[in-house]
């Protein structure tokens, strides 16, 4: 009897060291934005990311809430993330203000957001670094405030219309007419912009017959090489003449009917 006494007091006390290294050493990669190796995910909350991790013995709670707060937590199961996860309402007073941290930025038309009358673009690649920042110190990800309603398109309108000097997007109407022509590529200039000579059929050579336009980093274009461009807006008066392009693809013309077809 003393022998099983002990054998179960030795188990016992094995359990609840393992539960503390294990815990510890979870708690710690928590505590570095690491996931817990010997703690299972059980949760992940809609309040910007807050994750739940269940170990043996412990819960530890990494909180990711919209407010704000990155804090982590280690107890017993009976902790609860509403409880220790900052979830207070956002203040609609707080002031903000827009930073631009880009420095380079490919030239091309970027749509960081859409209501149900615009679409709205940033004249070049930048999402990733344009940032809300708040007067309490919260700073987030322009496109990220969007989406996850921590600020409204109307606020950054009014911003903008508030310093105009930043040049940060511009708008266009969703029943907008969208244009198109098909060109040669005649040039293309280190930073990637496009001088496109239009078919001699197209209307807007009528304008100009050397077209600049913005291209897509995640295409390769040559000289010689036919386009379709697809732009917004008007063309400017420059020479060469300029469109906001919002799509440059290479040009493939239906292939034509063979009367007859040889089998």
């Amino acid at each position: 009897m003393k022998k099983r006494t002990k054998i179960i007091l030795i188990v016992i006390s094995t359990i609840v060291l393992l539960g503390i290294i294990f815990g510890t050493v979870d708690y710690f990669r928590a505590g570095n934005d690491k996931a817990p190796i010997f703690a299972i995910r059980v949760a992940n909350y809609r309040d910007g990311g807050s994750k739940e991790y269940w170990g043996l013995g412990y819960k530890v709670i990494k909180c990711n809430t919209l407010r704000g707060d990155k804090s982590v937590h280690f107890g017993f199961y009976n902790i609860n993330v509403n409880r220790l996860c900052n979830n207070d309402p956002i203040d609609p007073t707080n002031e903000f203000v827009i930073i631009d941290e880009t420095e380079t930025c490919a030239s091309v038309l970027e749509k960081f957001y859409e209501d149900d009358t615009y679409e709205y673009y940033f004249p070049c690649i930048k999402s990733s670094s344009v940032f809300i920042e708040f007067t309490d110190g919260r700073k987030y990800n322009l496109k990220f405030a969007l989406t996850n309603n921590i600020i409204s398109m109307k606020e950054i309108e009014e911003y903008s219309n508030q310093n105009p000097e930043l040049n940060l997007f511009f708008k266009v109407p969703k029943n907008s007419n969208r244009y198109q022509f098909i060109g040669i590529i005649i040039e293309q200039s280190s930073d990637g912009i496009l001088i496109i000579e239009p078919n001699e059929d197209e209307d807007i050579r009528n304008t100009a017959t050397k077209i600049s336009v913005n291209t897509f980093p995640d295409r390769m274009y040559k000289v010689g090489q036919k386009v379709i461009v697809t732009y917004i807006g008007a063309i400017t008066e420059t020479y060469p003449a300029q469109v906001n392009a919002i799509d440059v693809e290479l040009y493939s013309p239906a292939p034509s009917p063979c009367l007859p077809c040889s089998g």
